[in-house]
């Protein structure tokens, strides 16, 4: 919390248990610099997001790979 006020920008990762497929991510910041200000805390899935990077990179990858066959 401190580091919110601070920065206004802290961001970590929340751990749930091992056999969920939630990706959960947690964002704090601070309303206002004051000592009695509150917070925000903001609670994402990230599961679908980092799903989808996944499959863009092995596409990128994919397509790679077949260029180079073919130019061989």
């Amino acid at each position: 919390m401190k580091r919110a006020r601070r920065t206004g920008w802290p961001r970590g990762n929340w751990s749930c248990a091992p056999k969920t497929q939630a990706q959960p991510a947690v964002t704090v910041s601070a309303l206002e610099e004051k000592l009695t200000s509150g917070f925000v805390v903001v609670l994402e899935d990230t599961s679908e997001l980092l799903r989808a990077q996944k499959s863009v990179a092995w596409h990128e990858v994919a397509r790679r790979v077949a260029h180079k066959s073919r130019t061989r």
